[in-house]
């Protein structure tokens, strides 16, 4: 694959890095909006709910994006030890000339929820033809 071919497969592509952090954002939006909805009807902050609902609307259509982007379910990326869920830590450029990773270029990593599994996953991709 050439290197323009590469550019225009990233065109328009989501960094998804922060993906964990909006997920857990809009996790508390949605107490706080249910914390809101439980106060009396008359008690209720319609300004600061219609922000909130504003903001979680937004977090959950970029959160779909990612997924369908990245072709992920959060919901569906169990441990394959306990069932937990697996958490993203990063993803690693190899080195061209590490002919021990069978071609692949990116390594990406993931670790269980779970504290008391601590199941350590890697995935190769990327590059192999």
């Amino acid at each position: 694959m050439s290197e323009e071919s590469d550019k225009r497969e990233n065109e328009g592509r989501l960094i998804t890095a922060f993906i964990p952090v909006f997920r857990q954002k809009l996790e508390r939006l949605r107490v706080d909006l249910k914390e809101e909805l439980s106060r009396a009807k008359s008690d209720r902050r319609k300004d600061v709910m219609k922000k909130m609902v504003s903001e979680a609307k937004g977090l959950k259509k970029l959160c779909d994006k990612a997924d369908k982007q990245d072709g992920v379910n959060q919901r569906n990326n169990p441990c394959f030890v306990c069932g937990g869920e697996l958490i993203w830590g990063g993803d690693h450029d190899l080195e061209e000339d590490e002919t021990h990773f069978d071609g692949h270029k990116i390594i990406t990593n993931l670790s269980c929820s779970n504290n008391n599994c601590n199941a350590y996953v890697e995935y190769y991709h990327g590059g192999r033809q």
